[in-house]
């Protein structure tokens, strides 16, 4: 294993080594402060006759509207993006993108942060201008609906953008049965938005991960989430006496409060330990969970039939009254992560213990898909009892649910174990599983090939897949992903607030050295909110800013922005 792991070790450090040669991601240089003579922009670079915008010609400025007073110097940009031990591919583009902004002639400060800390700052929406974000393609965001409200919608993104006509389609296609009216409609958006830039979408990484073979097998593989999902913590068989499949993870749940603001990895867990309406499928398409069937009268009226014999782990059954009031106190009091999921629904008549009717305010095309298979169904009888902001509940210790898992032991920044729930209504093969939290990517690999753990979360490097491919033990599964990357922008402050500089700024993302050198090929380049491999609903004629420094900086001259003797650029003349 020694051998093993100093192979990879040199091979990651060539690998990285590469990127930044290829990059240019040498530390930025120090850029003295303006002088008083500094008044003009540099001749070869500023002055340029015309610049393309939307493929029209436009007249650049010819000299500098007014002195280049120190009061007009573009804002120093806080850029935030992803600790190496976080994300190696989102931390290199971080540092890519820094020292491009530099040469550019900004400022930048570059923050490297840990996810939960990120997140936490975003939701001030201020003390950041730049920032690197993943949504990982869970089963539901196949469904448009869920990407480009969580990415544009105002209130819900962390950019602070807000274009009335892209709030508008949105809404309009939710309501939208005809799905080819919808798909016209979700097209409109996408190509605004590209237009607008309050995002780019950096890339689209693929799923590369690997199980133990020796010890598991009917290890299911689903699009966007690869190894680890629900139907392989529901199918997975263990091939010898090892029954717990042991998942290498680099983070663990905050919180197992339904009501509390989850991250991916509270999530992850809590669709477990609570069940759903419905499932998304291995085909990407909605499947009944906790429902045995749904029928849609008309557009606005669903009857929904619920399993019978279900149960909660304190053994009280599941019926249609529990889940009539999770949908309603969510829908009142519950994170605004699904609030939105739950919006048009108007009401939901109770007919009896296994059927209801649901009634929306208008039509959701989305429904199956991005609120059935997302609105847990939690307990009317523990949390009816609940007095106070119901966020606020301690649900870590013994949370009652009717999922495939119940929780076992939590051991805060080591490892949490679920037991399996063998009066869940589809059967669970694994006696259980646990995710264990090891401390990077690296050491995620190391604990597969010590056979310390089965399967991993995170995609492996290409430099762990090459190892992988010559272990026999280790099976390497591979799929293209409809997740995004993304290199988000403050707009509620300059200089990100204007559109043409977002536009120029478009133009510095060398998408080639990402996918080729730092994903190492195992990902495409971003190409809009909703990834090529959802060929539905991807619209491939928005458009596309290919990497151009020297076009960003035309477009940066034509706009008004100059740039001292020293390269430091400055605000257009008011």
């Amino acid at each position: 294993m020694s051998q093993l792991r100093l192979h990879a070790r040199n091979l990651l450090f060539a690998l990285v080594l590469g990127a930044l040669v290829l990059t240019g991601c040498t530390p930025a240089p120090t850029v003295a402060a303006p002088t008083a003579a500094a008044t003009q922009p540099p001749a070869a670079e500023a002055t340029a006759t015309t610049a393309t915008t939307g493929g029209e010609a436009t007249a650049a400025p010819t000299e500098a509207g007014s002195a280049l007073t120190p009061d007009r110097l573009v804002p120093e940009i806080t850029f935030v993006f992803s600790t190496a031990d976080d994300d190696p591919a989102r931390n290199e583009v971080g540092k890519m993108l820094t020292n491009e902004w530099t040469k550019l002639g900004l400022r930048v400060n570059p923050v490297q942060m840990t996810y939960d800390t990120m997140i936490d700052l975003y939701s001030t929406e201020e003390g950041y201008n730049a920032f690197t974000l993943g949504y990982d393609g869970r089963p539901e965001r196949l469904d448009p609906e869920v990407l480009i409200r969580r990415l544009y919608y105002p209130g819900l993104n962390f950019m602070g953008y807000d274009n009335p006509e892209v709030t508008r389609l949105i809404d309009e296609q939710t309501v939208e049965m005809d799905p080819a009216k919808r798909r016209d409609l979700v097209f409109q958006i996408q190509e605004i938005v590209a237009q607008d830039l309050p995002a780019i979408i950096v890339y689209h990484d693929s799923s590369i991960d690997v199980y133990n073979n020796e010890l598991w097998e009917n290890v299911r593989v689903m699009p966007g989430q690869g190894v680890y999902n629900y139907w392989t913590l529901l199918d997975a068989t263990p091939k010898g006496d090892q029954k717990v499949l042991r998942v290498a993870h680099n983070e663990l749940p905050v919180n197992l409060n339904p009501f509390f603001e989850t991250t991916g990895a509270d999530t992850e867990v809590m669709r477990e330990l609570y069940d759903t309406l419905a499932r998304v499928g291995l085909d990407g398409l909605p499947t009944p969970g906790a429902a045995e069937s749904w029928e849609v009268v008309d557009p606005t009226t669903i009857n929904m039939t619920i399993r019978q014999g279900m149960i909660f782990n304190d053994g009280t059954p599941v019926t249609a009254a529990d889940v009539k009031y999770s949908y309603d106190i969510q829908k009142e009091e519950g994170s605004s992560i699904y609030k939105p999921f739950l919006a048009s629904i108007d009401s939901i008549d109770l007919v009896d213990d296994y059927h209801l009717v649901f009634h929306l305010t208008t039509p959701n095309a989305a429904i199956f898909m991005a609120t059935f298979s997302q609105i847990y169904i939690i307990p009317e009888h523990i949390w009816s009892q609940v007095s106070g902001p119901k966020a606020d509940y301690d649900n870590n210790t013994a949370p009652v649910g009717s999922g495939p898992y119940n929780l076992e032991e939590w051991r805060p920044n080591e490892e949490i174990r679920m037991s399996a729930n063998k009066s869940y209504q589809f059967p669970v093969n694994p006696d259980g599983y646990s995710v264990i939290l090891y401390s990077n990517l690296d050491a995620v690999f190391q604990a597969l090939v010590d056979q310390e753990a089965d399967i991993n979360y995170d995609p492996l490097t290409p430099v762990q897949v090459e190892i992988a491919r010559g272990i026999p033990y280790l099976t390497v599964t591979e799929s293209q992903s409809h997740q995004i990357r993304i290199v988000g922008f403050n707009v509620r402050f300059p200089p990100f607030d204007d559109p043409k500089f977002r536009d120029a700024i478009g133009y510095t993302v060398d998408f080639d050295t990402i996918v080729n050198v730092i994903l190492g090929g195992a990902g495409i380049e971003g190409s809009g909110v909703i990834s090529p491999v959802n060929t539905y609903w991807h619209d491939p004629n928005q458009l596309f800013r290919r990497y151009d420094p020297a076009k960003a900086r035309e477009l940066l001259a034509a706009a008004g922005y100059e740039w001292d003797d020293q390269g430091l650029m400055y605000m257009p003349a008011k």
